[in-house]
């Protein structure tokens, strides 16, 4: 997408007077909006309110991960060892409330205090902590993970509205310059139509087949062709201005459409439309 985002954009857009633009590329609609949801910056903004989502439910995971734990408490003096209280193990929180753990304890000493008194190669334990009454339904940590995934729940859903938004408007924007483009096409045609027109009025005249004032006629209607022309190349101009603002690259560098970029062949309008993406 990168490199057909180069080909078709980067360039600056003017018109050659009222020549037909050479070697057209076509920007159709699909690739258009295509473009658009992956380098705006409001869609690159979106995609940042899922990411946020995503982070604040991770964290909120993390409080269920597996957890080592290490408490050593010690004192000497004079050489003398008071006590020495290890107790090293592993807490594994639960996803229904309730919390594993297990561990070794090892303690000595000449003044430890017999509550403390374990084994002399230490005390293997494990047991199984239940919350009582409000935390047996809802503890802190179901809590926040509940809270981190409405959270991700409603990124989700914020960056779908920014998105349907985004290409709403670029949509918009897309087949005003399709209906701009196709107008000039047609006031061009009816431009080189009239002068064609005024070419044989004159022809006629010379050789005496039509008066001369009919000459004046047909000048008349080439410069309202021109005027027409004029206009519809300026509705074509700022509706090209209008669809660039849509056109970026990463959501940093803004573009704006080559003067060889046509919309979609009218031809195809049908299958555009119904091929229209929304989220």
């Amino acid at each position: 997408m990168i490199d057909k985002l180069i080909v078709i954009l980067l360039v600056c857009y003017s018109f050659n007077g009222f020549s037909q633009i050479n070697n057209e590329i076509i920007l159709s609609y699909s690739d258009f909006i295509e473009i658009v949801k992956e380098h705006h910056p409001l869609a690159k903004q979106a995609d940042i309110q899922v990411n946020k989502g995503d982070a604040s439910l991770l964290y909120a995971k993390g409080a269920f991960d597996p957890k080592i734990y290490a408490d050593i408490s010690q004192k000497k003096f004079k050489g003398k060892e008071y006590y020495s209280i290890i107790n090293r193990g592993l807490k594994i929180p639960t996803w229904f409330g309730v919390e594993l753990k297990g561990g070794y304890e090892q303690n000595k000493g000449v003044f430890l205090n017999p509550e403390n008194t374990t084994p002399d190669n230490g005390l293997l334990y494990a047991g199984i902590s239940v919350p009582i009454g409000r935390g047996l339904f809802i503890d802190e940590r179901r809590a926040e993970l509940s809270k981190a995934k409405l959270f991700q729940k409603a990124s989700e859903q914020e960056r779908t509205l920014i998105l349907n938004e985004l290409v709403f408007m670029a949509g918009t924007a897309y087949w005003k310059w399709f209906k701009t483009y196709n107008a000039f096409l047609v006031y061009s045609d009816a431009y080189r139509l009239a002068n064609e027109r005024l070419e044989a009025v004159k022809f006629s005249a010379n050789i005496g087949d039509v008066p001369a004032i009919d000459t004046l006629e047909a000048g008349i209607q080439v410069q309202n062709r021109l005027l027409g022309l004029q206009q519809a190349e300026l509705d074509y101009k700022n509706a090209s201005a209008l669809l660039s603002i849509y056109i970026w690259q990463d959501g940093i560098i803004p573009l704006e459409i080559a003067k060889n970029t046509v919309p979609t062949p009218i031809d195809n309008t049908s299958m555009e439309i119904t091929n229209d993406i929304l989220y």
